[in-house]
């Protein structure tokens, strides 16, 4: 925030979806099963789901396996191969498509959800924008996007750690305290937004630290269980925003009001901008806390 956002790494997603083996993706994972926990609510049964970027198609494996008729687009084909080998491994149902998100290659209307995770970070906010229209544009009800945390301190710290070893091999990414603004320029209402992944958090310090299995399962349990807040952001991974068209009164269900749902997010987030600030800033309330003493005993392993 109040620093200007330079383009200055490419990346090859053909490249990193290379290195991945069916062996090294979890399945189902612990976040696509806290992703389904905070979503499936605002479903309808066997939903027709877009993932738009769907990367290794793990989660999108998770929601099949749900029951849901889920397609998944990539500009990647090497990560569409990736996921077509995933469903075949698992024996779940899927379509492939070759797109990208600005160009979504399927008519007005179709999916009752679509959705991205790992995605619009890459972008600026004009693009963000422009992505989440074309998202809405092919749903007829939910918009649903996840992004790094800015609150995350794991990550920025890894993050920081790995651009500065060269070893970081995920392009630009720009984290967010909210894409409040860019839904409802997008001309989408809210209706939940929170953090979530507190395990896939701690795994950024895995990246720089090399914890030994146990200590992170540890420290996986410590992290669930706590209560003050301030940490848990720290931790958390990713800003999950859960958006629906604008005029959108409900499922056909009758399962869901989103109009009782729609969230007054005017004083709210007043209050919000208030209290974000500067990496800096919040570093400096994480070295007087028992996270930061904690990071400082594992940066010594």
């Amino acid at each position: 925030m109040g620093t200007k956002m330079k383009k200055t790494h490419p990346v090859s997603w053909d490249k990193i979806f290379r290195k991945i083996t069916l062996t090294k993706i979890p399945f189902p994972s612990k976040l696509s099963e806290e992703y389904y926990e905070k979503i499936r609510y605002f479903l309808p049964n066997k939903a027709r789901i877009l993932e738009v970027g769907s990367g290794s198609g793990e989660i999108s494996g998770y929601l099949a396996k749900k029951g849901h008729d889920v397609y998944l687009l990539d500009q990647s084909e090497v990560a569409l191969n990736l996921s077509k080998r995933l469903f075949s491994h698992y024996g779940l149902r899927g379509t492939f498509v070759h797109g990208n998100l600005f160009s979504i290659p399927f008519n007005d209307n179709v999916f009752d959800c679509v959705w991205n995770s790992g995605v619009l970070e890459h972008f600026y906010k004009k693009e963000i924008v422009k992505g989440l229209k074309e998202m809405s544009r092919v749903s007829n009800n939910l918009v649903i996007t996840m992004v790094p945390s800015a609150k995350s301190v794991t990550y920025r710290i890894a993050k920081v750690i790995l651009e500065k070893e060269k070893k970081w091999d995920y392009g630009d990414e720009f984290p967010k305290y909210t894409l409040h603004k860019q839904f409802t320029d997008a001309n989408l209402n809210v209706v939940k937004e929170e953090l979530v992944g507190t395990y896939f958090g701690l795994m950024w310090l895995n990246k720089i630290s090399r914890i030994p299995n146990d200590l992170l399962a540890e420290l996986t349990n410590w992290a669930e269980s706590l209560k003050e807040e301030s940490l848990k952001e720290g931790i958390s991974y990713l800003l999950l925003t859960i958006g629906i068209k604008k005029g959108i009164r409900g499922k056909s269900s009758g399962k869901v009001n989103y109009k009782s749902l729609v969230l007054d997010k005017e004083d709210e987030l007043s209050q919000a901008y208030k209290k974000l600030s500067l990496i800096e800033k919040e570093l400096k309330i994480y070295k007087n806390s028992k996270f930061w003493k904690l990071y400082k005993i594992l940066k010594g392993i």
